[in-house]
């Protein structure tokens, strides 16, 4: 992108009907409400309807005169809403090529967002892993996937995932034949079906272009991806999250942190069919969710941080929480940090996460090539928090992160990886 005015952030999943629009639309408006200006652009190619949760019934004017060149400026297509801070770029719903335009095509829409002047551009998605769909999310500076608890949701979501980081590899190859087609079939497994991890791609691609394998590691370690539950009962917006994030560190190297998860509720249902957003309905506790979801994109859209204690964080799904001494407000503790460190031509994932103080207990992994070379387990008692304010908690989870980040930089767990390596990749790696 050239010349990005604001943060970028592509709501898609793996799965049709998660919700991934309402998120859109009620996120949207959430940060309007909180002053910043925002346009949400449907790219839905296939099924535009962003406008219908407006109650917009006819559409002035949409991307069809944009790709069609009626309109020359996609600024031209700004729908104004009920809300003064945000504006609509509306899909459109009778235009039979643009469900699966042309490269130039795509690209000249891609460009014209990249270029638009808000604090934040929305770009609600198709659903399932279409190219148009991975290069909407993979352009995006932040890619929200969202699913629900349902198995088949959360496969797909993860599929999703992996198909964008192929996608964002075998791009950045597109004009390097001799690379891009052993790349292509490590990925898909060398057409036995089962794929590699990107750990072991990157650690055969070293045997053939060292600094391709670096060039794979910075691109992987470039993905900004976030996780929203939706239609989520108790505690199963973070076993979901658990469970994805735990896959997608170990096969494809990139963390996914937790922005929040949205309940089951009549205030949404009912919004959905009065066609307005549950945000512009007046309080209600699914308006809440939006609202600390919205922090949490403002105040993380540049670090994979989770629930920065200045915003005042939206309890995460089944972590218990108490009270803070004299104020009567909850303590909530779960925090999730992640770092790339490069060194010497590796790339480490550094993970650290608060378990909450139902476990109390502070874990950090060092991943490389897909494999935990080092962990590192504290219990609250061993750093002397136990029973201490959020704030004391949270930057003892701060410190043993960046004494862990410290250590990996200065060689520390050199001595470590030469056994995986060899018993990993055969010897492979130099």
């Amino acid at each position: 992108m050239r010349d990005i005015k604001g943060t970028i952030c592509a709501v898609g999943g793996g799965k049709g009907g998660v919700g991934k629009t309402l998120v859109a639309v009620n996120t949207a408006c959430a940060l309007a409400l909180d002053g910043y200006e925002v346009i949400l652009v449907d790219a839905d190619l296939a099924g535009a309807n962003v406008h219908t949760l407006f109650g917009i019934r006819r559409l002035p004017v949409t991307l069809n005169e944009f790709v069609r060149r009626t309109i020359g400026k996609i600024d031209d297509l700004l729908v104004p809403t009920a809300l003064k801070n945000l504006r609509l770029v509306c899909g459109a719903t009778d235009f039979i090529d643009l469900a699966n335009p042309g490269h130039a095509r795509k690209q000249r829409i891609i460009r014209a967002i990249g270029n638009m002047a808000a604090d934040f551009i929305l770009v609600d998605i198709g659903a399932g892993a279409t190219f148009n769909n991975l290069d909407f999310f993979n352009m995006a500076d932040m890619g929200i996937i969202v699913m629900t608890p349902e198995p088949t949701a959360i496969l797909s979501g993860y599929e999703f995932l992996k198909m964008a980081v192929h996608r964002k590899i075998l791009a950045a190859f597109s004009g390097n034949s001799s690379l891009k087609e052993p790349l292509a079939a490590m990925l898909s497994g060398n057409g036995e079906g089962k794929g590699r991890t990107i750990g072991d791609v990157i650690g055969s691609m070293r045997e053939i272009d060292p600094d391709a394998a670096q060039r794979i590691s910075s691109l992987v370690a470039g993905m900004n991806p976030r996780l929203i539950v939706n239609c989520m009962i108790g505690s199963e917006g973070e076993k979901v999250h658990r469970v994805l994030s735990g896959t997608s560190l170990q096969y494809l190297q990139v963390a996914i942190p937790f922005l929040g998860g949205i309940r089951r509720s009549v205030e949404i249902e009912r919004s959905v069919r009065s066609m307005t957003p549950v945000m512009m309905s007046g309080p209600s506790a699914a308006a809440d969710c939006f609202r600390e979801i919205a922090r949490r994109i403002a105040s993380n859209s540049a670090t994979t941080e989770i629930a920065s204690p200045e915003e005042k964080p939206l309890p995460f799904p089944g972590e218990a929480s108490r009270k803070e001494p004299g104020t009567g407000q909850a303590a909530l503790f779960l925090l999730g940090l992640n770092e790339t460190v490069i060194r010497e031509g590796r790339t480490f994932q550094v993970y650290t996460e608060d378990m909450g103080p139902g476990k109390s207990r502070v874990v950090t992994l060092v991943y490389l090539g897909g494999e935990i070379v080092f962990s590192k387990e504290n219990g609250y008692a061993d750093l002397g928090v136990e029973g201490m304010p959020y704030a004391v908690v949270r930057d003892k989870v701060r410190w043993q992160h960046r004494g862990i980040v410290s250590g990996v930089r200065a060689g520390k767990i050199d001595h470590k990886i030469a056994g995986i390596q060899r018993s990993t990749w055969g010897g492979r790696v130099g």
